[in-house]
């Protein structure tokens, strides 16, 4: 049976070295672009809670503390006693967090800075949230499982090229990275993690919410069919539409780059209307 614990995906950080690197790639993120406020996803056992608590002191900012698990209430209350932050308690792949990413940007308390050892079991729901945020965000210092990161990260030809990396890399760029090990952790989870810097595109590739949506539908459909060539998956266009775009049509979808696939999808858009 799993525990409590697992079913959140909670592993908490406890190597000193990797928070002071995490806290390290955060202050940077001022000296590119000033935030507003910093919001940490899921503070646990406060392992870098304190250090982004003198960040934002230091800096003249507010910091927001976004926790799911009311049973670690008491632990961060007593933790939290004399230091500036505002705790609350949601599920940060909620469109709560949404909610509260847009109301700092609009109350005069953006861009804001996102931190987090982001929950295994709820990363990449997250993740997707920021890309809806993502005109409100200085930057994202994030922890995820390795292979996730790989995932974001990935390009033309990796097995992990998928819809999620063309969903991220449409919004953010990643700026520095670095591996953390199981024994950073307690208790230790079975696989490498990951802290990524990530910071938005000047220019999005996606246009709006309209095009983004239809952009994450086009590329769930088509990697469902990783296997098959592009041909079979781009119903309507013939070899000339696919010269045109610089394609063959017998790539398959991890094979082509996302400019192609964001042209692929705006030709086929343009085609069936």
């Amino acid at each position: 049976m799993r525990t409590r614990r697992q079913a959140l995906g909670q592993h908490f950080l406890k190597d000193q070295g990797v928070v002071d690197r995490i806290l390290k790639m955060a202050e940077s993120r001022f000296d590119a672009k000033r935030a507003g406020s910093i919001v940490e996803v899921g503070p646990g056992r406060m392992a870098i809670t304190y250090g982004l608590a003198e960040l934002a002191s230091s800096k003249g900012v507010p910091l927001y503390l976004v926790e799911r698990d009311r049973k670690l209430e008491p632990i961060l209350r007593e933790g939290l006693a004399g230091l500036e932050a505002d705790l609350r308690f949601f599920d940060a792949a909620s469109e709560t967090m949404k909610e509260l990413i847009v109301e700092l940007a609009t109350s005069g308390k953006g861009p804001v800075l996102f931190v987090s050892n982001l929950p295994y079991s709820a990363s990449s729901q997250i993740l997707a949230r920021l890309c809806e945020v993502r005109e409100h965000l200085s930057g994202a210092v994030v922890m995820m499982q390795k292979e996730l990161a790989g995932r974001l990260l990935a390009k033309p030809g990796d097995r992990g090229s998928g819809s999620f990396s063309w969903l991220m890399q449409s919004y953010f760029k990643n700026q520095g990275s670095f591996d953390v090990s199981p024994g950073a952790f307690y208790p230790p989870p079975k696989v490498m993690s990951t802290v990524l810097d990530l910071v938005p595109l000047d220019k999005p590739m996606l246009a709006d919410a309209t095009e983004a949506a239809a952009f994450e539908t086009f590329s769930k459909r088509i990697f469902s069919g990783r296997r098959k060539m592009l041909r079979n998956l781009a119903e309507g266009l013939d070899e000339v539409g696919f010269n045109a775009l610089g394609l063959t049509g017998q790539e398959r979808p991890e094979a082509i780059s996302l400019n192609q696939a964001l042209a692929l999808f705006r030709a086929l858009r343009a085609l069936h209307g």
